[in-house]
C-alpha cells in the first residue's frame, strides 16, 4: 500500500503523529479527535512505509473492545498481500499481555502456566471468607472497602508490609491483616487478581534481565492508548519494555476520571520530564461535537490548574445550543428527560441517547419516569450476562477444567446443582484441603478418609467422576462441547426449572446465549489446541470490562454513570444532577485534586454529545430520606457561564407558561390520555384534597392507573400523589 493511502484523510497533526516514528511521542487527543485513527494509521505507516515486521509492535488499550475495534481498522488499510500476516501485531489490554506474559515465563516468579483469574466477585467473597476466620465482622469491615484497598496497594506495587506500616484506621487495619492471608490463599488456589497479573509481570521482568532485554527486542515499537489512565503499576512495566524510546502514548489529561482505582494524571503531565527528547503533538480537532458543545465543555476544564492548555475546534456545522433546564425537584427533571426522549425518538433511535448521572442512585427516578410512559432503557453496568448466576455456575465448571486448584470455583460448583452435600461438609472438605496443602479438588479423591456418612461419601465420589470425566473430555473437545456436556451431564436446565420456575426461560437463554460466546471464541481463536482453549476462553471473559458488555444492537436509552460513560458517543446527552454535592460531589469540597476530578468527570459527561446537550439541576431533593428546598446549581454551570441563559438555554414556565429563568412551581400543560383524564383533574387546575384541602395541580406524570401528580397545596406545600387513590376534586375558579 502506498504511504498516501495511509496518509491521505489526516488533518496536519494527524499526519505529524501519524510519520513520528523513532523516539518518545505524547499525542494529546482531545475528545472526538480521531485517536483511535491516529494509533491505527501509525501502525500501518510503520507496517507498509517503514516495513517493521508486525510482531515487533505492541499496542496496549484498556479495553477488548477497543483492542478489537483497532485491529479490525488495521485490516481495513492493509494491502490484500498483507492481511493475514498483519494479525500478528499484538493488540492487548494491559491485564492480557500481563497474562500472556506470564502464562509463558511465569514460572520463574513462581506462577504456573494454568493459573485461575479471579474477578472482582471472587475476591470479596474469598475477603469474605478470610475475615470470618479472623473473627471479624463483616456487617463493620465490609469486603468489598477491603478488597478494594488491596487492589489500591497492589497497582501501586505496595506489599503486605508497606500497607501495614501505612495503616491508619480500623478498616486499614483490618485490610493490612487480611492481605498477605489473601495472597496465600491465591497462590493455593493458582490463582491471581487483576492487580495481580500486573505485579507478577513487572517482578518477572525485574528477576529476568534477559528476558526484559528479549520483550525489548521483540516490542520495538510500543504504543498505548489512554495513557492518562495508567497507574503506578502500568507505568513501571511500560518504562521497563519501553527502554528503547520507541514509545507513543495517546490520551488527555481532561479526561482523567479514575485516580479512586490508582490512576496517575502525572505519568500523562510529566511525560516530557520522563523523556526529556520527546515529541509532543496535540489533536485539536474534533469531527464529534457541535461548537456550543465543545465551547461549554472548554468554559468548565479551564478552570483546572493541573492540565495541558489545548481548546477542541469542531469540523461540524453549528447545530441547536445546549439547553439548560431549572426542574422543581427530581421527578420534574425526569418528567423532562423522558418528554425530552419521547420527542427525540422521531429523529433518533433510542441507542443514540442516553443519560448521565454521577451516582448510580440517580438513575431511580428517570427508571420510573421511563417504565410510565414505556420508554425502553438500559442500566449500563447493572447486573450483566456474565453476572447472571447461571452463567457464572457454567464458567466455575470451566475454571475447575482449566486449573483444578481453584477452589473458589470449586466451592461455587460444589453443590450446584443440589447434590445434598451440606455447609459442614464444605466447611470439612476447605479444613481438609487447608491442612493437606492441597486443592479441595485433591481431597475429593481421597473421600474414603473423609469422616463422612456414606450417603454424603457415595454424592463426593460421584462428583469426583464426574469433574475427572469431564476434564478428561476436554481435551477432544471444544469450549462449546465442553458447556453443552456440562448442561447435559448435570441436568442444568431442570435445576434451573426447579429453582427459578418464574425466570427459567430468561435463564435458559442465557445458557443458550454462552454457547454463542464460546462458538465466536472458537471463530476468533482458530481452534487450536483444545485443553488451552478452555483456559484462554476462561481468561478473556474473567478480562471483559464494562464498556465490552456493552449490547450496541439493543434500542434502549442508555443509563449509566460518568465514569461509565468515558469513550462512548451519543447523539443525544442528558446530564442530570448538576447541583452541589452531586456533581461536584460532596467529598471533593475539601480536596483541590479531588475537586478538579470532577470538573474532568463533567467535561466527559459533555463531551459525549455529538448533537444535543440537555443539562439539567433540581431547586429541591429528596435526600438521604430528607426533603432539602436550599440546592445550589453546581459551580460548573456558573463556570461554563450558563446561570444568565448563554450560551445555553434556561427553561422553566411559569403558570401561564411563559419562559422564565428559576421558580420551582412549574406547571406542565400536557394532552392527557383517555384513561388518565378520566380522573376529572388537569395541571393547572385549583384542586381541593380530603386531607391536604385546597392546591394547584403542577403535573401528571404517567398513564392511566400509574398516573402521578404533584400538587403543590396551599397549607402543607408540595406532594406527590397517585391519582387513582388522591380523591382529588376541581375547583371552581
Amino acid at each position: 500500500m502506498e504511504t498516501q493511502s495511509v496518509l491521505s484523510d489526516l488533518n496536519p497533526a494527524q499526519k505529524e503523529a501519524v510519520t513520528t516514528v523513532e523516539g518518545p511521542l505524547l499525542v494529546f487527543a482531545g475528545a472526538g479527535s480521531g485517536k483511535t485513527r491516529v494509533i491505527t494509521h501509525r501502525i500501518a505507516y510503520l507496517l507498509y512505509e517503514i516495513g517493521i515486521p508486525p510482531d515487533n509492535i505492541l499496542a496496549v488499550t484498556f479495553t477488548n473492545k477497543a483492542a478489537r475495534e483497532m485491529q479490525t481498522r488495521l485490516l481495513r488499510l492493509a494491502p490484500p498481500d498483507r492481511e493475514a500476516s498483519d494479525r500478528s501485531v499484538f493488540f492487548a489490554t494491559y491485564h492480557r499481555f500481563c497474562a500472556w506474559l506470564l502464562r509463558a515465563y511465569g514460572q520463574v516468579v513462581g506462577v504456573q502456566k494454568h493459573f485461575t483469574i479471579f474477578d472482582d466477585a471472587d475476591s470479596v467473597h474469598l475477603i469474605r471468607q478470610i475475615l470470618k476466620s479472623f473473627n471479624l465482622d463483616s456487617g463493620l469491615y465490609r469486603p468489598a472497602a477491603i478488597a478494594a484497598m488491596i487492589d489500591r496497594a497492589k497497582n501501586d506495587l505496595r506489599s503486605p508490609a508497606d500497607l501495614q506500616s501505612q495503616a491508619d484506621g480500623p478498616v486499614q487495619k483490618a485490610a493490612a491483616k487480611v492481605f498477605p492471608e489473601y495472597d496465600r490463599r491465591l497462590r493455593e488456589m493458582n490463582a491471581l487478581d487483576f492487580s495481580d497479573l500486573l505485579v507478577f509481570a513487572v517482578k518477572l521482568l525485574d528477576t529476568s534481565p534477559a528476558l526484559l532485554r528479549q520483550m525489548q527486542e521483540k516490542f520495538a515499537y510500543i504504543l498505548v492508548d489512554e495513557y492518562q489512565d495508567t497507574n503506578i503499576a502500568q507505568y513501571s512495566l511500560l518504562r521497563k519494555l519501553a527502554a528503547h524510546g520507541n514509545l507513543c502514548v495517546v490520551g488527555d489529561d481532561d479526561q482523567a476520571i479514575y485516580s479512586w482505582r490508582g490512576a496517575d494524571i502525572r505519568n500523562i503531565l510529566s511525560f516530557e520530564k520522563d523523556f526529556p527528547n520527546a515529541r509532543v503533538v496535540k489533536l485539536e480537532e474534533n469531527y464529534r461535537s457541535t461548537q456550543g458543545i465543545l465551547d461549554i465543555a472548554y468554559q468548565v476544564i479551564r478552570h483546572n490548574r493541573d492540565r495541558a492548555d489545548k481548546r477542541l475546534q469542531a469540523t461540524r456545522h453549528s447545530g441547536q445550543a445546549p439547553m439548560v433546564y431549572t426542574a422543581a425537584d427530581g421527578y420534574d427533571e425526569a418528567a423532562f428527560v423522558a418528554r425530552q426522549v419521547r420527542e427525540l425518538s422521531s429523529e433518533w433511535a433510542y441507542s443514540d441517547m442516553a443519560v448521565f448521572y454521577r451516582m448510580t442512585a440517580q438513575s431511580r427516578l428517570i427508571e420510573e419516569e421511563f417504565l410510565a410512559r414505556a420508554i425502553p432503557y438500559v442500566v449500563v453496568s447493572g447486573v450483566g450476562f456474565y453476572e447472571r448466576r447461571e452463567v457464572k455456575d457454567l464458567l466455575a465448571y470451566l475454571r475447575v477444567i482449566a486449573n483444578p486448584a481453584d477452589d473458589a470455583a470449586f466451592t461455587r460448583i460444589l453443590n450446584v446443582p443440589k447434590r445434598g452435600i451440606g455447609e459442614s461438609t464444605a466447611a470439612l472438605l476447605r479444613e481438609s484441603a487447608r491442612s493437606a496443602g492441597c486443592s479441595q479438588l485433591d481431597i475429593l479423591a481421597r473421600f474414603d478418609s473423609i469422616d463422612v456418612s456414606p450417603a454424603v461419601k457415595k454424592r463426593l465420589h460421584e462428583l469426583h467422576d464426574l469433574l475427572t470425566d469431564l476434564r478428561n473430555s476436554s481435551a477432544s473437545l471444544s469450549v462449546e462441547e465442553i458447556l453443552r456436556r456440562i448442561v447435559s451431564v448435570t441436568d442444568f436446565f431442570a435445576y434451573l426449572e426447579k429453582t427459578d420456575p418464574a425466570g427459567f426461560d430468561e435463564r435458559a437463554a442465557n445458557v443458550q446465549e454462552l454457547y454463542t460466546v464460546a462458538q465466536e471464541f472458537a471463530r476468533r481463536s482458530g481452534g487450536s489446541d483444545q485443553t488451552a482453549s478452555v483456559t484462554g476462553f476462561v481468561e478473556e471473559l474473567s478480562l471483559l470490562t464494562d464498556a465490552d458488555r456493552l449490547d450496541p444492537d439493543a434500542d434502549r436509552v442508555s443509563l449509566m454513570t460518568l465514569h461509565a460513560a468515558k469513550g462512548l458517543e451519543f447523539s443525544a446527552v442528558f446530564l442530570i444532577g448538576l447541583e452541589e454535592g452531586s456533581l461536584p460531589h460532596a467529598s471533593a469540597f475539601e480536596s483541590q485534586s479531588e475537586l478538579e476530578e470532577e470538573r474532568r468527570l463533567c467535561y466527559v459527561g459533555i463531551t459525549r454529545a455529538k448533537d444535543r446537550l440537555f443539562l439539567s439541576h433540581a431547586c429541591s431533593r429528596r435526600i438521604y430520606g430528607e426533603s432539602r428546598d436550599d440546592i445550589r446549581a453546581s459551580r460548573f454551570l456558573e463556570e461554563a457561564g450558563l446561570p444568565e441563559g448563554e450560551p445555553a438555554r434556561r427553561v422553566s414556565s411559569d403558570p401561564t407558561g411563559s419562559i422564565r429563568s428559576g421558580g420551582s412551581d412549574r406547571i406542565e400543560r400536557m394532552a392527557l390520555d383517555e384513561e388518565t383524564a378520566a380522573y376529572g383533574v388537569s395541571p393547572g387546575d385549583r384542586i381541593r384534597h380530603p386531607v391536604f384541602g385546597a392546591g394547584v395541580l403542577l403535573r401528571i406524570s404517567g398513564r392511566a392507573e400509574n398516573a402521578t401528580a404533584m400538587v403543590r397545596f396551599d397549607r402543607v406545600g408540595k406532594k406527590r400523589l397517585r391519582l387513582a387513590n388522591a380523591r382529588l376534586s376541581r375547583l371552581d375558579e
